[in-house]
Formats: C-alpha cells, structure tokens, sequence
C-alpha cells in the first residue's frame, strides 16, 4: 500500500510504527470515521490502544505496531476488557508477523485472540468486502456457516459421521462446524463444498466477534501495582468492588474503568506532581476517549490547585472533578 515504509533494522521500529500510525489515520478518515490519535507521553509506557475511530455504530480501538510479536498478552488482556467495557471493536494493524514475515493482504492473523491485519487489508474491512481466511495456531483457516452445512448434510440424508468420513476430518469436528464453534482449514471446506453441493464458507465480520474474557490474573497483578499506590480511602473504594464492574488498567491513558448498566465510567488519577506534564497529557486524552465512547469522566487530584486545573480551562462539560477525601462520593456514583 502506498506511503507504508518498508521494515528494515530494529532501530527503525519506532519511526516505522509513527508512519504505519499516519497511513491508517488517513485511511480511517478517507472512509468517514472520526479519529483520534494517542501517542505516549513517555517511552516506557506503552498504551493498549493508540488510535481510537468511530463511525456510526462501528467504534474500534486500533493498536499499531510494526511487528506482531511486539503486541503482548498484556496489551492483548488490556486491549479486550476496554473493547468489552465500549462495545468496540479490538484491532491490530501490523507490517510484519511474529516470524518477521510480511503480513499477507486479505488475510486476518489471531494474536491472543485479537484479529491482526495490514493496511491494505484494513482497507477491505473498513470497505466491507468479504475477508473469509484467518491465520491462527495451525495455519489458515476459514468459518463455517454450521446453519447451511447442517441444511445441506440433512438434504443429502447424510449423518454426521459419513460427512466426516468422506472429507477426511473427525465426527466431532463436523458437530463443532454445525455449532459455529470451530473453523476449518480452506482444504477441508472445499471438500465439504464438492460433496454437499454448496458454499458453506462465510465472511469474517469482526465488528461481531467478540474476544474477551475475565482476564482474572492479568487483573489481580495490574490490581496490587494499582491499589499500593493510591491513597488509603481510594484502595478502600476500589479494592472491593474489582472483578466484572471495574477494570484497572496500567497501559491506557486512564486507570480504572467501571462497567455500569446506564453508562460505562472512566475514572483518571492525578496523585503524582512528578508526572505532572505526562498526566496532563493523559487526562486530555482520557477527556477525548470519553465523549468518543459516550462516557462519564471522572478525574480524581489531591493536587488539583497544584496543577492549576479548573473546570473552566478543561474542554469537557461533564467532567467530575472529586479527591480521595471525596471516596463517599465517589463510592456512590460506582454503584449507582
């Protein structure tokens, strides 16, 4: 695709990861989505996400990086709980496999299972055109509509066993394509085609596949990194309530976000006047992402007169401003 760098050394990773950034930027905006853009405030943290884009009622959250290996379980657990907190979708848009190999347009790669494309193929999704093969551990594979081959087996008066007898595969795994639970790889579904009479191969859509999990020990070690650095009335707050409701996060702009049945809510921690520019920074994107994810703000500063924030110079009309000594308040608004 024009205007991707070609990948070179180790130390042009970084510059290549801001040019792949700007190509799927334009791209994004070329196809009406509106963007916004998160780049660390300091290299030792880096955020799950880096480009939000919405459209409609298709929201993503897009992590770039030049090479899939450098998408970690971390960011892929981080990635998730925020995708499933929204009601966005999680994407990866790479240069290069975990292998160093260049990714293959119109394929869809599986890292910890997030959908992981390259631009070109970005392009295809965002147009809509069908995308039917994935990599995954194993090789290619595509999805079965299981609906229609059961149809077409129960036509051709065939049984389970006599299908997976004829293409070569176990009974189980015709059970399993039925069910929607399982791909097959491109070779067994051509054969399942031939004898059936039919395409039974269905397109990808990623806007409705959904990868999320508890994520449970990803969550208690971000937990314990979190809760011995906040102030005692906020550990008390939180310490609680963590599990399905809130999420803490340590590779996002914000710390904690909280799953509620009306409006999901997103609360930013200022406690460290040595972070003070990078913070700031931080809430400016945390006060974007909300109102792109329809989503009530909560900044909560034992230095807010220190950092000279009022209400008044912060673009958001709905942010809540509240300090730890605020934690009835704030326990109250967690559990509305």
């Amino acid at each position: 695709m024009p205007g991707v760098p070609a990948t070179g050394s180790r130390s042009s990773n970084g510059r290549n990861t801001v040019r792949l950034s700007k190509v799927v930027t334009s791209l994004l905006i070329e196809k009406g989505f509106h963007v916004s853009v998160y780049k660390e405030p300091v290299p030792r943290k880096r955020y799950c996400f880096n480009i939000t884009a919405k459209r409609g009622d298709k929201f993503l959250l897009i992590k770039c990086v030049e090479r899939l290996e450098r998408f970690t379980s971390q960011l892929a657990s981080e990635l998730k709980i925020t995708s499933f907190t929204f009601g966005s979708t999680p994407l990866v848009v790479a240069l290069k496999d975990s292998d160093g190999k260049p990714l293959l347009e119109g394929i869809l790669y599986k890292k910890y299972k997030v959908f992981g494309v390259e631009p070109s193929t970005l392009r295809i999704l965002l147009e809509e055109r069908g995308i039917y093969i994935y990599a995954d551990k194993g090789g290619f594979h595509v999805k079965i509509n299981g609906k229609k081959l059961r149809k077409l087996r129960e036509r051709l008066n065939l049984s389970l066993g006599e299908v997976a007898e004829a293409v070569g595969v176990s009974r189980k795994a015709i059970y399993e394509y039925e069910r929607g639970n399982l791909g097959s790889t491109p070779e067994v579904a051509v054969r399942l085609e031939e004898l059936l009479g039919g395409s039974i191969v269905k397109p990808i859509n990623i806007f409705e596949e959904t990868h999320y999990r508890k994520e449970s020990d990803v969550q208690y070690r971000i937990a314990r990194s979190h809760l011995r650095k906040m102030p005692t009335q906020l550990h008390e707050v939180f310490s609680k309530e963590i599990g399905d409701k809130i999420k803490l996060l340590r590779q996002a702009p914000f710390e904690i976000i909280v799953n509620k049945d009306k409006r999901p809510l997103i609360v930013k921690l200022l406690l460290n006047l040595r972070r003070k520019r990078e913070q700031l920074k931080e809430l400016e994107y945390s006060i974007d992402f909300s109102k792109m994810a329809d989503a009530q703000l909560v900044l909560v500063s034992n230095k807010a007169s220190s950092y000279e924030i009022k209400k008044s110079e912060i673009n958001s009309d709905e942010l809540l401003m509240l300090s730890p000594e605020d934690a009835k308040e704030l326990k109250e608004l967690l559990e509305e």
